[in-house]
């Protein structure tokens, strides 16, 4: 059964224009295949440290499930950085000298990447963030390391241009989360470059922590600024408040949100208040891929709150696969005395990836080790999320 599944995505992958490998697939040896991963499990950023696990554990379970690779399972050694760059640069380094991993997935934050990258191309191991999106980071560290997740360049700016040629706004009220990480970096630094870029000026700038209730008092001071939208960077739930606040005082533009808001948790809990939403995402909930919709069903059924996978546990499970499928199509032996040479293998392997059918589109890299990934322009229409064209 294994040889057929095989065949058939081998056989899917050629279909698809996918060049498999010019490398014959080598028998592998050992009792288990090391990839280490780099995970935020603990500090500002635990929560996507914990999505990440999850959809990680969740992959792995199919991998081995289905054989592993060649018979032989794949063992993630995973380390806390606890969202920290020092602490990332000390694990990753267990990882290389004393773990000999073959590869390494992480670590999540731009600011670890980029001080963990000259350390993991120094020592020459293929190193894959599945979820830091800051512009150049793997291009300043060639030829080791890579950005699964887009760089935010290749998100905000076809969401925010689309959003000023169908609103006409120039000037736009701005509130964020100034607690959660992920939405005060959006805020602070990616939001505010692509609006100035598109001519569009931010006049008021209001905050909140996520543990907030009541979102009234911003609410009025951006109202009274009379912006044409405003633009939030938070999570779901949050964003989904701050829209019912303005629904409730009568504060109707439109509205721009960043890639965490683009899912049903926002438009169910916002209901008619969310209603002309714009967003970006690589992840559309309401895509029709079975494979997708098991995933999310997984995903769910393990997260403690019954969240929704974020695009960084999405970005993690498709790592994983990508991993395992280059190893296995590369010629990979697994054998101490081949490291070095299974290394550069799986590094040309990232390098030469093109057109791959990951669960949520097809996945090229370019020169600078920065994924091209598909994505999604999306506007709540009638409650739910729909694509843009």
């Amino acid at each position: 059964m294994k040889h057929i599944r095989t065949f058939v995505v081998l056989c899917l992958l050629g279909g698809l224009g996918l060049t498999v490998a010019s490398s014959a697939p080598a028998k592998i040896a050992g009792s288990e295949i090391r990839i280490g991963a780099l995970l935020s499990k603990t500090g500002i950023l635990a929560y996507y440290g914990d999505s990440q696990e999850i959809a990680l554990n969740i992959a792995l379970e199919e991998i081995n499930g289905a054989g592993g690779i060649d018979g032989v399972p794949v063992k993630v050694i995973i380390y806390d950085t606890a969202s920290k760059g020092d602490t990332a640069i000390s694990v990753a380094k267990r990882l290389i000298e004393s773990d000999r991993v073959l590869a390494i997935l992480g670590p999540m934050l731009s600011s670890s990447c980029r001080v963990v990258f000259p350390v993991v191309n120094r020592a020459q191991v293929p190193t894959v963030s599945a979820s830091c999106a800051a512009p150049g980071l793997a291009k300043e560290n060639r030829p080791w390391t890579f950005q699964y997740e887009a760089t935010s360049d290749k998100l905000t700016d076809p969401i925010v241009e689309r959003f000023k040629r169908d609103t006409k706004a120039k000037r736009v009220a701005l509130i964020h989360d100034n607690k959660d990480v992920v939405s005060k970096l959006y805020a602070t630094l990616v939001a505010p470059v692509f609006l100035k870029k598109h001519d569009i000026e931010i006049i008021t700038t209001q905050t909140f922590v996520t543990t907030d209730i009541d979102y009234s008092a911003q609410v009025t001071t951006m109202k009274a600024a009379k912006p044409d939208a405003v633009v939030i960077g938070a999570l779901p739930i949050q964003a989904a408040h701050v829209a019912r606040e303005m629904k409730k005082q009568g504060f109707t533009v439109p509205i721009l949100g960043d890639v965490p808001i683009s899912g049903p948790q926002y438009t169910d809990l916002g209901k008619d208040a969310t209603e002309g939403t714009y967003a970006v995402s690589e992840l559309w909930y309401d895509k029709p891929s079975l494979w997708q919709r098991e995933f999310i069903k997984k995903f769910k059924e393990r997260h403690k709150q019954g969240h929704l996978p974020h695009t960084v546990a999405t970005s993690m499970y498709d790592a994983i696969h990508v991993m395992k499928w280059i190893i296995e199509t590369r010629g990979v032996t697994n054998k101490p005395e081949d490291l070095r040479g299974d290394r550069e293998k799986i590094l040309k392997g990232w390098a030469e990836l093109k057109d791959y059918p990951s669960m949520v589109g097809r996945i090229s890299m370019n020169q600078d080790g920065e994924a091209l990934r598909e994505y999604y322009l999306l506007k709540v229409v009638k409650g739910a999320w729909q694509r843009l064209f």
